[in-house]
């Protein structure tokens, strides 16, 4: 019997240990972390969303901001992870799509009081790519007649100025 409870009782507790280590973090929108910050505080969670801008590298630890169409946030990640990181989103490239586990702080007392993600871990979903971008010729069309309308009526202007100064 004791030997019964014994097995029992290790296969309850290897149970537990891998129910703990496989635990997901709950996933959340940024938009939803700002609206729930006080309740989301010190809790592990999880956010997805497009590396944007670039980089800042503070020694170890690098800032990278996302932003996941809902808003955007700072995530506090180790160096080795941000340099796992290709493309950064500007106006010519779409950004690496990254998850993040880790811990959400209202008000970061490590970095000054703001809102941020400390990294736990990070996976990259999608890859960055650069973003062919198209002149609408209409729009490129109708800047060249507004500046031609622009610089007429500036040369009218001014040669009425200038005759108006003579005669006085």
């Amino acid at each position: 019997m004791s030997k019964m409870f014994k097995c029992l009782a290790l296969g309850i507790l290897v149970a537990a240990v891998f129910k703990m280590e496989t635990y997901a973090a709950e996933s959340f929108a940024v938009n939803d972390l700002i609206e729930n910050a006080s309740e989301l505080d010190g809790k592990k969670i999880a956010v997805t969303g497009e590396c944007i801008g670039e980089p800042m590298n503070r020694g170890a630890y690098t800032w990278v901001n996302i932003n996941d169409r809902t808003n955007a946030m700072g995530i506090w990640m180790g160096k080795e992870d941000a340099e796992s990181i290709e493309t950064f989103g500007d106006y010519k490239h779409t950004g690496d799509v990254i998850q993040i586990e880790g811990i959400f702080n209202m008000s970061c007392s490590m970095h000054g009081g703001d809102m941020d993600v400390h990294s736990q871990d990070v996976i990259i979903t999608a890859k960055g790519e650069t973003r062919n971008i198209q002149l609408d010729k209409t729009k490129v069309a109708l800047a060249a007649v507004s500046s031609l309308c622009m610089l007429l009526i500036a040369a009218f202007y001014f040669r009425n100025a200038r005759h108006t100064t003579n005669r006085q």
